[in-house]
């Protein structure tokens, strides 16, 4: 069975605890580790290891479906799995990241959890329509759940160049 990846933040190694960096060590987790995409290995993470999950990144994988062109399956979101590794995230107080996973996922993931929920780099669709990007319905889940929003500093997202293209993401 290939491993599909999704980014997992632990904190900067030089804040990490020996221990913290033991037990990084001891489940194989390297920057942006490879995350076994079961619930019960969820459970294996000693508590307050981990900051924030996404569920996809750039490729599908057993728990959604990523909003790249290339790679999505058209109709699909969140799969059963998925749901039920939100609803454990959120007991663990994992914080859910819901970039580069696709429209219809993104709103199952904000329904399966009960924890504020973060988009941590995007642009908006409303200043740069782009396959990347959220649009405002999706600003407002987020907002309504108590989570927030970043925005990447890529100017293939953002639609230009200079921190002006920054700014109009912001204020948008």
């Amino acid at each position: 069975e290939v491993r599909q990846r999704h980014r997992v933040i632990v904190g900067k190694p030089e804040r990490q605890t020996p221990i913290v960096r033991a037990t990084v060590r001891a489940l194989n987790f390297f920057p942006y580790w490879n995350v076994p995409q079961s619930v019960a290995a969820l459970d294996l993470i000693p508590d307050d290891l981990v900051v924030r999950i996404t569920l996809v990144h750039l490729t599908n994988s057993g728990l959604g479906v990523t909003s790249a062109p290339t790679r999505a399956r058209r109709g699909e979101g969140l799969t059963e799995r998925g749901r039920a590794y939100v609803r454990r995230m959120a007991e663990k107080r994992i914080l859910l990241d819901l970039a580069h996973i696709n429209r219809r996922g993104f709103f199952e993931a904000l329904k399966a959890s009960t924890q504020p929920c973060i988009v941590s780099h995007t642009g908006v669709a409303g200043v740069n329509a782009h396959w990347r990007n959220i649009d405002d319905e999706q600003i407002r889940a987020v907002a309504a759940c108590g989570g927030v929003v970043g925005v990447i500093f890529a100017p293939r997202y953002l639609g230009k160049t200079g921190i002006e293209a920054v700014v109009d993401h912001l204020m948008h």
